[in-house]
């Protein structure tokens, strides 16, 4: 049985394009994350897979459909970083051939397991009982944002990641989402 927790909407943004997704469903159980092309075909976007990627195409009231490709690292990381045993099985269910990569969250996520704290190793009972808060910085990446503001509550390992535009954002973000 798989147990939905919440519903809602979700802005991403895939190499310079904003995407807006409806309909999100929070999964705890869930190992991966997924985007059902269905839905994506039914909102007018055209998706095409090759052996290494897949394409998006949307239609833009002003200008020629904008394309938009997924390379190995960006279905890698909105996978959820997955494994050798997921990857071997998206590349099967999806016909796709994905290149193993350096990937650096995954080395550093192999490379050390952090402790939320010195408490008995039990973990909370009850929603938001037990939140653990990460401010991560200095991204290699261009954008906008300065840092990113990761919540992981305890209980039912919901995640809630807001990029910051500032550190100083970060109280009033969490104040907001509490």
């Amino acid at each position: 049985m798989i147990c939905i927790v919440a519903r809602g909407q979700v802005v991403i943004n895939v190499e310079g394009h904003v995407v807006h997704l409806t309909d999100i469903l929070y999964v705890p159980d869930a190992n991966t994350n997924l985007i059902s092309v269905w839905a994506l075909a039914n909102n007018g976007i055209h998706v095409t897979f090759e052996s290494d990627k897949a394409h998006l195409e949307w239609p833009d009231s002003y200008n020629d459909p904008k394309r938009c490709i997924f390379s190995h690292n960006f279905i890698h990381e909105w996978c959820g970083h997955p494994g050798r045993d997921k990857t071997r099985m998206i590349e099967k269910l999806y016909k796709l051939k994905i290149k193993p990569d350096n990937c650096q969250v995954c080395a550093a996520g192999k490379s050390m397991k952090a402790q939320m704290g010195q408490s008995s190793r039990e973990c909370a009972k009850s929603l938001m009982e037990l939140i653990h808060v990460d401010l991560a910085m200095h991204f290699s990446m261009m954008m906008e944002f300065t840092c990113l503001l990761v919540a992981i509550d305890d209980a039912s390992s919901f995640t809630y990641v807001k990029p910051l535009q500032a550190k100083s954002d970060a109280l009033q973000v969490l104040r907001e989402w509490i």
